[in-house]
């Protein structure tokens, strides 16, 4: 069933919001809200409210308004007896009072403990449609107003919003505080937090106050990379853009408590406290990834805030981008990263396998009522290969012309709502090129072709179908597909099902960079032209784990056999780039589910593991060296991995040693802290470990050491461990439901 729009009926301009939170401890709240705002129906305005009670709604503060519930959370209040007009100003007022609870949205607490104390802050989490749970409000992405929002609280907690305090006072342990008037935006982007907090600030060069903050129980060494990047970042997109961040602050502050990754509330970022917090001491995985998601979540500011979807279903025009953007952004920052040979890996592979399935879901994806707003955030859709379709357009239409033509979308729509097409037509603009032909294909259906390249004489015979993993019924799509050939009498674009041309002497490679969403199934004689040049050292990052993410999907679609990954892999034996080797342990991975752990295959294949990873095991053993090379570091723990695996016994004798010499878990080299507790709990588990492990677990507020113990812990092999854990997972009280999947 679809739901009617509210907005509709009324758009509204203006909320002056007023909340009462001093019993927020006793999971209670009162509010008295202002809305003003234009009517388009003389008889009702529906308004949404969940959970709520409505105590009182009132005109001109003195003409009560019947109302009544209706389904799908909305209030229909009577205005017939005001006798408006369609098009007429209104001004409503509503009393209300509600509950927090645990279920991280809507307003909710987050625990933790300072200096083994409890404690507790409150945060708001109104995305996709959670506002409607704290105030009555049209919660709909194009119900874009203003809102004005006043907040009493304890003195002892400090309040932060979207915007910077305007007014404060304090009347005994009581304070009241007011807010600057929001830009006009989308109710999901209403944000507030009440709490007890450290911060960290500087400013841009156009002035905004950037700022980390997190609660005191977190070392404020932590903060200081995220604010360095945060700073960085966003006169990044200030430039890029070519649009100020139209704020005077902008806030990003790590809770104890979060469900997903991040969010981007105007101006009030807020991130799981692993998402944000990275210091000298952290691994520089961890390091990447904070400087990923501030990346995403800040360039939403402008992608979903200053410019928002009109309906969920283009969610993507908020998801892709940024996903797309965090790498674009931080390659720029952090050049020696190389991030985009991880986008490689991480989204094209996450993005290849699930879109190989039949019946997926697009990225374009219609929604009809609010309870299917949540399962259209999928990771792998729109996030991942929304992405990796806007990279290909940026590299179809030319970097130049992407980037004017995102300026002109953000100079021409900033705080409005849009559609895909408002978008395709600013690109087409800017490159001269026809955006919505080439890219409507892609993001209105699931799935992505393979095509089959062969050699014919001379000639080379391109053609192309609907790739599959599992079942799936092939009905003659034709894809426009930006080949990105080496060969020079290849189109630009395939859109037709075959394609024949005349071959030059090189060696054949489609979609150089990785870079378009098609995977590449080549002749026997191609590829081992291809092999030859990965054993040559020929092929740069990119194409040599190209090679592996292909080979894997062929074998998982079953047009090679498995047997075909293992002789691929035997071409790697001299590779020395972590995010090939990233590829390789996905490989390896994989094959391992195929054979018994103590079967002759297994011996053979833990031998072939050993002999494949040998050179780099001697190369960079166990200890950091002075001036080592970041991907080195980084590299080392996949390697010791691999001959753990295949029973190297240096390499676990090398692993217990290290365990052993360290007076304190928490202290091990944070790159391979991870594999040293699971090798410990592995080969030498017992009660008294596992006991030692829950208790750092419980008691650190090193999120990084927590994700290692909850790594170590969960490779267990032990039942009666797997019962332990399962009970603490129920008891709530040591593992935090956030951190089970």
């Amino acid at each position: 069933m679809s739901v009617n729009r509210l907005v509709e009926k009324f758009k509204p301009e203006h909320y002056e919001l007023k909340l009462d939170l001093v019993q927020a401890k006793n999971r209670e709240f009162n509010g008295i809200i202002d809305i003003f705002g234009e009517i388009n129906d003389e008889k009702e305005i529906a308004l949404h409210s969940k959970d709520l009670e409505i105590k009182k709604i009132t005109f001109a503060n003195d003409i009560k308004l019947n109302f009544s519930k209706a389904e799908n959370d909305e209030i229909l209040v009577n205005i017939e007896k005001l006798n408006f007009k369609k098009g007429d100003k209104i001004q409503l007022k509503i009393e209300f009072s509600g509950k927090i609870t645990d279920a991280m949205h809507g307003l909710y607490p987050c625990y933790y403990k300072e200096n083994g104390e409890k404690k507790e802050l409150f945060a708001t989490q109104f995305e996709s449609h959670h506002a409607r749970e704290v105030f009555p409000c049209i919660d709909e992405p194009e119900a874009k107003a203003t809102f004005s929002l006043e907040i009493r609280a304890l003195s002892d907690l400090e309040v932060l919003s979207n915007t910077e305090i305007i007014e404060k006072n304090e009347n005994g342990n009581i304070q009241q505080v007011r807010f600057a008037k929001t830009p006009k935006m989308s109710t999901y982007l209403l944000a507030f937090v009440l709490g007890d907090f450290q911060r960290v600030s500087k400013k841009t060069k156009s002035g905004v106050e950037v700022s980390v903050l997190a609660t005191k129980a977190q070392k404020s060494e932590l903060m200081e990379f995220p604010l360095s990047f945060a700073v960085r970042v966003l006169e990044f997109y200030e430039d890029f853009f070519c649009q100020k961040f139209p704020l005077s602050k902008c806030d990003h502050i790590a809770l104890p408590d979060f469900s997903s990754g991040a969010m981007e509330n105007w101006g009030l970022i807020t991130y799981r406290e692993t998402a944000l917090l990275a210091g000298k001491n952290s691994s520089i995985s961890s390091k990447k990834y904070v400087a990923l998601v501030i990346a995403h979540e800040t360039s939403h500011q402008w992608f979903g805030n200053l410019v928002t979807m009109k309906w969920w279903d283009e969610l993507w025009l908020n998801e892709s981008f940024a996903t797309m953007m965090e790498y674009l952004a931080t390659d720029a920052l952090e050049p020696k990263w190389r991030i985009w040979e991880e986008f490689a890996v991480n989204e094209a592979v996450l993005s290849l396998r699930r879109d190989a399935i039949d019946g997926v879901q697009a990225v374009h994806v219609p929604v009809h009522h609010p309870d299917e707003i949540s399962t259209i955030f999928d990771g792998a859709i729109v996030y991942a290969k929304g992405a990796r379709l806007m990279n290909m357009l940026r590299k179809y239409v030319g970097n130049d012309a992407f980037r004017k033509g995102l300026q002109l979308y953000f100079d021409k729509f900033k705080y409005q709502n849009t559609i895909g097409d408002n978008l395709w037509d600013c690109l087409s603009e800017a490159s001269g090129k026809n955006v919505a032909d080439f890219m409507n294909p892609w993001l209105f259906k699931s799935g992505y072709p393979s095509v089959l390249a062969e050699e014919d004489g001379e000639e080379l015979k391109l053609s192309q179908k609907q790739f599959f993993i599992g079942e799936g019924k092939d009905s003659g799509r034709i894809w426009p597909i930006l080949l990105g050939s080496n060969q020079n009498n290849l189109p630009e674009i395939m859109d037709s099902k075959d394609l024949t041309c005349k071959k030059s002497p090189d060696f054949v490679q489609l979609n150089r960079g990785n870079v378009a969403h098609f995977i590449t199934n080549y002749s026997q004689n191609l590829f081992e032209n291809l092999l030859e040049k990965v054993r040559n050292g020929d092929l740069d990052t990119i194409s040599r784990l190209q090679i592996l993410q292909e080979r894997s999907l062929l074998s998982r679609g079953g047009e090679i056999p498995s047997v075909e990954l293992l002789r691929t892999l035997q071409s790697y034996d001299k590779e020395t780039s972590l995010t090939v080797w990233d590829m390789i342990s996905l490989l390896i991975g994989e094959l391992k589910i195929f054979i018994d752990e103590d079967s002759e295959s297994s011996k053979k294949m833990k031998k072939f593991v050993g002999n494949l990873a040998q050179n780099e095991f001697e190369k960079l053993g166990f200890i950091k060296k002075t001036g080592e090379d970041e991907e080195d570091t980084q590299k080392r723990s996949s390697i010791l991995a691999h001959m753990i695996y295949a029973e190297n016994k240096k390499a676990i004798s090398g692993a217990l040693d290290i365990f052993e010499n360290s007076p304190n878990m928490e202290d091990i080299d944070p790159e391979i802290r991870s594999l040293i507790l699971t090798v410990k709990a592995r080969f030498e588990e017992s009660p008294e470990l596992v006991q030692k492990m829950l208790e750092s677990y419980k008691n650190t507020s090193n999120v990084d050491y927590r994700d290692d113990i909850m790594v170590a812990l969960t490779s267990t092999k032990n039942i009666l461990t797997g019962k332990l854990l399962l009970e603490k997972m129920l008891e709530n009280d040591i593992i935090r439901t956030q951190d089970i999947l």
